[in-house]
């Protein structure tokens, strides 16, 4: 007696295209040769064993009906010679036509990306002239910066002396 798992192995396919042929008509058909174990596990011996591999061996046969007539493909013929030329032509004037937009629009990118370029050096430019109008409006405006910067001290230090000398009442 042999387990459908030794079947299929010696057959050389799985387990569950056993398992799935062997269906309730199969065992009630062959009952006498079937032993279901505990926990459901089937064994079967040799005569059961020869009708399942026989399940697997049929080759199923094409079923022909003699009122269906068989239908003539029609012959395709190939494209002639002087087509495929022509659209072969057309092909390669297309990717021509294609290849010098392309050089047109990368020789536009390398002449867009010069100007930004530039127009970032000039704005570095400007930024640097205003900070140095602003420097001179200011200068111009507090008089004060301008003789502690001829003196040479910060406004901050006389401050703090004066400051100091105001809570020591000195002066």
């Amino acid at each position: 007696m042999k387990s459908p798992y030794k079947i299929a192995k010696e057959l050389g396919i799985s387990h569950q295209a056993v398992y799935k042929r062997l269906t309730a008509d199969f065992i009630a058909k062959l009952h006498n040769h079937v032993v279901q174990l505990n926990k459901g596990k089937l064994q079967l011996d040799a005569v059961a064993e020869a009708e399942l591999k026989n399940l697997f061996n049929k080759v199923a046969q094409p079923v022909v009906q003699p009122d269906m007539q068989q239908v003539e493909q029609p012959v395709v013929q190939p494209l002639s010679n002087q087509k495929t030329d022509e659209e072969v032509i057309f092909l390669r004037e297309q990717i021509k036509t294609l290849q010098n937009e392309l050089t047109q629009e990368r020789q536009h990118s390398r002449d867009q990306a010069e100007r930004v370029t530039s127009l970032a050096d000039r704005l570095a430019q400007l930024n640097e002239n205003q900070q140095k109008l602003l420097g001179m409006e200011q200068t111009r405006i507090s008089p004060a910066l301008l003789t502690s910067a001829e003196s040479g001290s910060a406004p901050m230090e006389a401050k703090k002396r004066n400051f100091f000398r105001w809570i020591l009442h000195k002066e």
